[in-house]
């Protein structure tokens, strides 16, 4: 077990007993959803509401068709529209998966050096997954490593940034916040002379900020097809997007739950959107808006049994972290009256998540980004770092696996997402010279 460090810190356990997933459960107090509902426009006209009166659409009597079937059935009648035609072409390239192959040439393993690894929250079973391989491929690699967990609050990472600079970390990780809500912690690293790499995370100069902040921290390459972090993020929205219409087609009728605080969620609701407007402009959307602080406080529970009450006729649903779905969505579409019913497609490919979708709870398929591949990347980009070697790309990409309505790219029982026949450890350990 962990033993508390200084400044918020753990020592680490010995590589090979990775701590098991937490299940945070929040209390959920009463409040009242705002709902969003878009219609796209199609040639005969569409109308949109705000709040939570349902939108019309020119699709309004295929998506009726659709609320009186379960989903399984939806996806045989949509197999036959144009729209669900065009989804499952595109759906084809996620079920082969847009990564390659890890880098096969680069430094050996930098020794000496101790490293800081800033969890977006231990409570949450992604952020821990992340920052639990983090520290596995630091420990591989031969390197002292510190977890230090921001305990769900981003404002919380910079006080680890500055804890790393105190203890003269040679370098730190940090996933899942936005780089301008550590900005204060990113320049004390920067003044240190400490590198910093980025799991997910854009640059505080990178354009969704506004272009003009500073550049502070190295971002993950992932793969050619990726050129951006904002390119990969919104490509798992448009995943999701090709899942649902291929399977629902012109009767979709989906909820989107849509992200406004936290950057990495909010491309991947942009690339949803685009995606799904693009293939079926006249398909009903119903969008509901959430901070971090309704899942916090509980008031995101009834947003979304708020959502689905609303609209008994919605047969998709889009959510951008399997976190989430653990948290809150899951256990509410489970006990609506869309159980079995309706589409969850959800992202990462938690082990909680796919073991719940096995036993037809939760959700039914997602974007599986391999959180483990990543962490290791992100070890090997730090290791150039020290090495003065330039960053490549890691391999990195996204594939869907479902449950629902066929198996897909599934796992061993009890095992998270990985993209099946890429052994990246393996990979990884015979590029640093320790395996």
């Amino acid at each position: 077990m962990a033993t508390p460090g200084k400044g918020g810190g753990m020592n680490t356990p010995a590589r090979g007993g990775r701590r098991s997933d937490k299940r945070w459960r929040i209390a959920c107090v009463a409040a009242t959803a705002g709902l969003a509902v878009v219609a796209g426009c199609s040639s005969s006209g569409s109308s949109s509401a705000t709040g939570a009166t349902a939108s019309t659409s020119s699709s309004a009597a295929a998506s009726s068709t659709a609320a009186s079937s379960t989903a399984s059935s939806s996806s045989t009648a949509a197999a036959t529209d144009s729209v669900a035609v065009a989804a499952t072409k595109a759906l084809q390239y996620w079920i082969k998966g847009s990564q390659t192959t890890p880098p096969t040439s680069g430094p050996k393993a930098v020794k000496g050096k101790s490293i800081w690894v800033l969890s977006c929250g231990q409570a949450a079973a992604a952020c821990a997954y992340w920052a639990d391989a983090v520290v596995d491929a630091g420990k591989a690699i031969g390197w002292k490593v510190t977890l230090f967990d921001d305990k769900l609050i981003p404002t919380n990472g910079n006080t680890g940034l500055e804890d790393a600079v105190a203890a003269h970390a040679d370098g730190a990780v940090v996933l899942g916040n936005d780089c301008p809500q550590n900005e204060q912690g990113l320049k004390a690293a920067q003044a240190a002379h400490m590198p910093v790499v980025g799991i997910d995370e854009d640059d505080c100069n990178d354009p969704i900020f506004g272009g003009s902040g500073p550049s502070l921290l190295t971002e993950l390459k992932d793969t050619a097809a990726y050129p951006t972090v904002d390119s990969f993020l919104e490509s798992n929205g448009t995943l999701q997007a090709d899942y649902l219409l291929a399977h629902l087609g012109s009767a979709a009728n989906v909820i989107e739950f849509k992200s406004t605080d936290i950057v990495s969620k909010e491309l991947t609701n942009q690339g949803f959107e685009a995606e799904y407007k693009k293939l079926c402009p006249s398909c009903k959307l119903t969008q509901v808006p959430y901070t971090l602080n309704d899942m916090i406080d509980g008031q995101l529970k009834t947003k979304a049994q708020d959502a689905l009450e609303s609209d008994p006729g919605a047969n998709g649903m889009e959510v951008t972290a399997d976190s989430d779905i653990d948290l809150v969505f899951g256990p509410v579409v489970d006990s609506s009256a869309q159980a079995g019913k309706i589409l969850v497609v959800g992202a990462e490919g938690l082990a909680s998540n796919i073991t719940a979708a096995r036993a037809g709870q939760w959700e039914s398929a997602g974007s599986g980004e391999p959180m483990n591949w990543e962490a290791w990347a992100a070890v090997d980009a730090m290791n150039r770092i020290f090495a003065g070697s330039p960053q490549v790309d890691e391999g990195i990409g996204l594939q869907l696996w479902s449950v629902k309505p066929t198996a897909v790219n599934l796992p061993a029982a009890g095992q998270y997402y990985d993209p099946p026949g890429v052994n990246f450890e393996a990979d990884y350990e015979k590029l640093w010279g320790v395996s």
